[in-house]
């Protein structure tokens, strides 16, 4: 039981479906069963998908965002390319190396550093007025409480048992038990701190090469929102403005540019 129930590819595809075929009506269970993995990874595929070509799209507006159709078919078929190979033989190998790794405690980091920057610096406060802006009700101050305190600390916690209980990466293979060798295990950790250390190097980057001043003027500055930060439509950019004059101060750019500056 104990090698039937571990995390594993096998795991869906030969224990589940060995489960199901000892119930009545095998068939039917069996193309249930199929039919919710599949709706499963199209929902994990639009997350993913769509959180990096709508990061393109925003970071370069004029030249991809009336092409978000292109740069999606672009996009998909990339990822086709690069993840090919895991369909091969020794793809599998390939595989458990990137669920060990990958998908676990980067991700973990990550979140924590959102909830963190949009709770703590941005504020909680800010963020739950966008919120109600953008859907015109009032959040209950639980939210507020899940940003801010409960949903760090449960994931923080969730990182600190993962290192804890973390072992060396490892397959089950018909030969035996397969240890990945030591090159590997740091391919992972690059892996895992790769993603993450993008942002505090953007921001040592923009610190220390940014506009003219001194350290604090530039952390300052860059701690602020951009000209065009705002609701899309102008009327409703206006009417944030006046609710809201505090986030606004000090910005005159006229109409026009904030329609062409959509966020």
């Amino acid at each position: 039981m104990e090698e039937a129930i571990k995390n594993s590819p096998g795991l869906a595809f030969i224990v589940y479906p060995t489960i199901v075929n000892q119930m009545k009506f095998p068939q039917l269970w069996a193309a249930l069963f199929f039919i919710m993995l599949i709706i499963i990874g199209c929902d994990t595929l639009f997350a993913l998908v769509e959180g990096v070509v709508t990061a393109m799209c925003d970071r370069f507006p004029h030249q991809l965002r009336t092409r978000k159709t292109w740069v999606t078919l672009v996009y998909c078929l990339l990822s086709i390319l690069c993840g090919i190979f895991l369909c091969f033989g020794n793809g599998l190998y390939v595989y458990t190396l990137f669920d060990s790794f990958v998908a676990n405690i980067n991700l973990l980091i990550i979140g924590i550093s959102e909830l963190v920057i949009v709770s703590w610096v941005y504020g909680v406060d800010r963020f739950r007025d966008d919120i109600e802006f953008m859907l015109q009700t009032k959040i209950s101050v639980l939210w507020k409480f899940a940003w801010a305190f409960v949903s760090p600390l449960s994931l923080f916690l969730v990182l600190v048992a993962s290192l804890v209980i973390y072992e060396r990466a490892s397959l089950d293979t018909l030969f035996g038990k397969y240890t990945y060798p030591i090159w590997c295990e740091v391919l992972g950790w690059v892996m895992v701190i790769g993603p993450f250390v993008l942002v505090p190097l953007t921001a040592c980057s923009k610190l220390c090469c940014g506009d003219k001043g001194t350290f604090c003027e530039r952390l300052s500055q860059l701690s602020k929102p951009h000209a065009s930060w705002g609701p899309r439509d102008v009327d409703d950019w206006y009417r944030d403005r006046e609710s809201r004059p505090h986030l606004y101060e000090k910005r005159t750019h006229p109409v026009d540019e904030a329609t062409d500056s959509k966020v």
